[in-house]
């Protein structure tokens, strides 16, 4: 039997934590950093360990030179660190989503008559005119008339829903995705054309007639105005099958929309249990009602300084200069070309704020109702900008750059540039010339640029770039990197000048070559000097005009706007958890919405477990507008009651505005999950959030499986990931539901939810430890 070395004990010092995520939990960058280890010698206990805190503690007592543990203290040394992962690009999702649109499969659902019309006469041809029986084998032609009955029986439901179906499951998602208790879409349509499923037909009211608000202003400036969508959009809401996207990037909330306009013809936002029979939206006018972003005192400060600095980082960018100074191949180093230096156009301000968005809710979506409140998937639109970021077109750059070489060696321009920097086919002719008086040559190089597009430039950063960079990833890295902010640090600095208006960023180095045997030059081939050209460049956007070597994979033009998924959350009149949940979702600490690279060990759990975001991304919410007419029926009122005290009760009651319920926009994260059906792996996850939660300092406080919510994939996972077999997909999972969370301060009331969370689970306590 193998003896155990009889070494010091690992102590719990909290200096020798290892690597830990922002939740302060032990982490590993993957199952291979965990270690099971005696911590006292001779003691049978074995304890789950991190191999970066092994390296500290080993480091510390003097045996990180342990022989036998060589191979395991290189692997903990060569570990990463953890790191953010972002969300499936949302700008190539709506890139996707634009492509489907170009091949015209959405048409027979765009709000246009004409397009619908036409797209549903092509529909109607193919199902009549595919696969003629007489070319069939009698097999093939029963299937043929399955597939024909089957389509028959869609376009008869597609008629009885005048062509406005409800929203087909997504592509992320089961068609038991969209509502609670494991209901599917379509048994959801059911209840609400056929209540007596699941409630009497007494209990759902008579629909009253409500005064339809004028609609909003929308100017032409703004993105949503109706000239700004090019034909076939906008399509029908709730109607375009697999689409809407889900929206899962976090969005900063000094960027939540300020105006929200709800598009609620169905009335919903009263949250009343209203007798609908024809759910289709084109049956109804269009009822829109506006809300106001809300949030706490001091948040509201927090934002509205994120909104200034957010101001002054874009005003700082805009009036900087980005060169990209392009390193030379081997061969233009033999053959002693310049370094050729080429402006960028000028950065392309990002939204600091956004004015308007608009929601959209059907009662096609109800995803689920309890006793304080109601759920829809809605679908939200908003600025395309926000969430996309402007092309650059290499091919055009190289081109450009290209032809414009091309005039300065015809115009005889390229001839005075390398005579005034002394520089000859084979390198140096005299002297050199400093660059600073090339620079100054008017006749040589075009002077300072002090205006450039509208811009006034105050300052350079110079990128030393290899020649097959796409400007675009510099921009990329310089947001990742933070130079924007080191930069302005720097300006900002007792620093001189030219020093604190300039800097230079080295992406690339350039190959050292030595000059060739027999050389009579006294100069090195790298001492080239620097030459700036100037091409027509442009940045674009698919809702202008785009290039022809983008316009084939990419669809021009685009509305200035693009619609996502969302979880809208209603509450019933006078109750107050609706508006106590959002100002916990302010409160969270940002590490609650981040999906972590890596596994973190969340004690009693003895098994490592994914760090993906602990609860939906947080969208804003929502209060509604006292609209105009209200506003002077109160004032009516008022005054009435002054003039005439026996004012009869329902003229009151005819005068007094409609409930509107205040709306919390979440992330839209799957369905409950069912304890009886998790794996022992997906159950330790599950408590590994409420475990998390409270590490943070927060208490539930209503800790059921229909607060546990699971995707089938991980939202950092592509959707086509999601198409996977069960075997391969790796789900995620979210907490919900925070309208009775609060801080504690006594450990029991941890320990007593805790506890709920195993009984969920049934497992014993006695398993954990």
């Amino acid at each position: 039997m193998a003896t155990r070395p009889k070494g010091k004990p690992i102590m719990p010092l909290a200096e020798l934590t290892g690597k830990t995520t922002p939740n302060g939990f032990q982490w590993g960058a993957t199952l291979f950093d965990f270690f099971f280890v005696y911590r006292i010698p001779c003691v049978n206990a074995i304890t789950t360990m991190t191999g970066s805190k092994l390296l500290k503690v080993m480091e510390s007592i003097g045996e990180s030179g342990y022989a036998k543990a060589k191979a395991e203290v290189e692997w903990a040394a060569a570990e990463q660190d953890p790191k953010v992962v972002p969300v499936a690009n949302t700008q190539e999702l709506i890139e996707a989503y634009d492509l489907r649109v170009k091949l015209g499969i959405f048409n027979s659902y765009s709000m246009i008559d004409s397009i619908r019309e036409s797209a549903l006469k092509i529909t109607e041809y193919q199902v009549h005119n595919e696969h003629p029986a007489e070319e069939s084998s009698d097999k093939d032609g029963e299937r043929d008339e399955d597939m024909e009955k089957e389509d028959e029986d869609e376009e008869k439901h597609r008629v009885k829903e005048d062509a406005t179906e409800g929203p087909a499951p997504h592509a992320e998602e089961d068609g038991a995705d969209d509502v609670s208790d494991s209901m599917d879409v379509d048994s959801q349509r059911s209840v609400i054309r056929e209540p007596s499923m699941h409630e009497d037909e007494e209990t759902l009211e008579e629909e009253p007639i409500m005064p339809i608000p004028p609609p909003p202003e929308i100017p032409v400036t703004s993105p949503f105005h109706p000239s700004h969508y090019p034909s076939p959009w906008p399509f029908i809401p709730f109607t375009v099958p697999r689409v809407p996207m889900l929206l899962q990037e976090r969005i900063p909330l000094h960027l939540l929309p300020r105006t929200l306009y709800v598009h609620d013809p169905f009335n919903l936002l009263s949250v009343r249990r209203w007798k609908i029979v024809d759910t289709s939206w084109l049956s109804r006018p269009d009822i829109v009602r506006t809300y106001t972003l809300s949030f706490s005192p001091a948040m509201q400060e927090k934002v509205d300084k994120a909104t200034k600095d957010a101001e002054e980082m874009e005003e700082f960018k805009a009036r900087t200069l980005i060169i990209l100074r392009y390193t030379r191949t081997r061969q233009q180093i033999e053959n002693y070309e310049p370094i050729i230096e080429v402006p960028l156009p000028p950065y392309q301000r990002r939204l600091t704020k956004v004015e308007e968005g608009h929601l959209y809710i059907s009662p096609v979506a109800k995803v689920g109702e309890g006793n304080h409140s109601v759920v829809y998937k809605t679908e939200w639109e908003l600025p395309r900008d926000l969430l996309t970021e402007p092309h650059f077109c290499k091919t055009c750059m190289k081109e450009s750059m290209k032809e414009e070489m091309k005039k300065l060696r015809e115009s005889g321009r390229w001839d005075r540039m390398m005579r005034a920097a002394c520089w000859g086919p084979k390198g140096l002719t005299q002297h050199p010339t400093a660059q600073t008086v090339i620079d100054a040559m008017e006749d040589v190089n075009d002077p300072p640029i002090l205006e450039k597009d509208g811009e006034i430039i105050e300052r350079e950063i110079t990128c030393v770039v290899a020649p097959d960079t796409h400007p675009i990833e510099i921009l990329r890295a310089f947001e990742k990197g933070k130079v924007w902010e080191l930069f302005k640090k720097k300006r900002n600095q007792n620093s001189p000048a030219n020093a604190a208006n300039q800097m230079i960023i080295s992406f690339a180095e350039e190959e050292e070559v030595p000059l060739p045997k027999g050389s009579t030059s006294s100069s090195p081939l790298s001492a080239a000097p620097r030459v700036r050209i100037n091409p027509k460049l442009a940045y674009q956007n698919p809702y202008n005009n785009l290039c022809s070597h983008r316009t084939v994979t990419n669809v021009c033009p685009v509305p200035r706007t693009t619609r996502f998924t969302v979880a809208a959350k209603l509450s019933i009149e006078h109750d107050k958890h609706l508006a106590r949940e959002a100002e916990n979702y302010q409160n969270f600490p940002e590490h609650f919405f981040q999906h972590w690279s890596g596994y973190n060990l969340v004690p009693p759990i003895r098994n490592p477990v994914p760090v993906h975001a602990l609860v939906p991304q947080f969208f804003g919410y929502y209060t509604p507008v006292l609209e105009h007419e209200n506003q002077e029926k109160v004032k009516d009122e008022e005054k009435g009651d002054e003039d005439e005290e026996d004012t009869d009760e329902e003229e009151e009651a005819s005068v007094q505005k409609p409930y509107l319920s205040p709306i919390l926009l979440l992330e839209h994260c799957g369905n409950p999950i069912d304890p009886d059906t998790v794996s022992d792996d997906e159950q330790e996850e599950c408590r590994s959030l409420l475990l998390r939660f409270h590490a943070a300092g927060w208490l539930h406080e209503s800790v059921a499986a229909r607060n546990i919510l699971v995707q089938k994939c991980p939202p950092t996972e592509f959707p086509a990931t999601w198409l996977t077999t069960e075997a391969e997909r790796s789900p995620s999972f979210r907490l919900i539901d925070f309208g009775r969370s609060r801080k504690y301060t006594k450990s029991e009331e941890r320990m007593m939810e805790e506890t709920a969370a195993l009984k969920l689970f049934r497992v014993d306590y006695g398993a954990c430890l």
